[in-house]
């Protein structure tokens, strides 16, 4: 219930500061987890991934920092993101991931580690890792235009795109550093793919 009511704020405010389109709706497994992999722009982008896949509960992972503001932890609690130590990631992160993908549960990550705006840059090990793990496909995905956003700039309304690709399999991959290799640079160019098509 509580989710649904966050929906029906969001859909009185987010058309007040974007235009939105969505390219290639998932479609996300119903016998097993998932990861999805999107780059990361802006402070708000969590949101709207969860926004667009409505009325599929996505997990997110997200720096610890932010569970330390007293307001935004029971509430980020609640959503069930996952804190992490982005320098050393810890076994409790890793282990709370894994229990989400064997109940069937999906989990968003931002594999560049942090917000970049102006050039997409390269990605971690950390999706590809997580996925071979929990023998999950990965779904990329692409955000442009978030980061014109301004809260200041009612109704300028920036278009922002969000495009979702073909899901990656982990099947007969085995958890080794090579494979990780691999993926990782797998996960990149469609990742990078993905956001060359909306970047205009």
């Amino acid at each position: 219930m509580g989710y649904k009511i966050l929906k029906i704020i969001a859909d009185m405010i987010i058309p007040v500061f974007i235009r939105l389109e969505v390219i290639n709706y998932p479609e996300l497994p119903k016998d097993s987890g998932a990861l999805i992999a999107v780059n990361h722009i802006h402070a708000l982008d969590p949101i709207l991934i969860s926004y667009v896949l409505y009325p599929t509960w996505i997990h997110h992972i997200a720096k610890e920092e932010i569970f330390r503001f007293p307001f935004l932890a029971p509430m980020l609690n609640w959503l069930g993101v996952i804190p992490v130590n982005r320098q050393r990631p810890g076994v409790n992160s890793i282990k709370r991931t894994i229990e989400l993908f064997s109940g069937n549960k999906y989990v968003c990550i931002f594999p560049q580690g942090t917000r970049r705006k102006k050039e997409f840059g390269n990605i971690k090990k950390g999706a590809a890792r997580l996925a071979l793990i929990g023998n999950v496909p990965i779904y990329p995905a692409a955000i442009t235009g978030l980061e014109k956003v301004r809260f200041w700039g009612l109704f300028k309304r920036p278009k922002v795109r969000i495009i979702f690709g073909k899901p990656i399999s982990v099947e007969k991959r085995e958890n080794t550093k090579e494979e990780i290799d691999i993926l990782t640079n797998e996960l990149h160019k469609s990742m990078l793919d993905l956001y060359y098509k909306i970047c205009y």
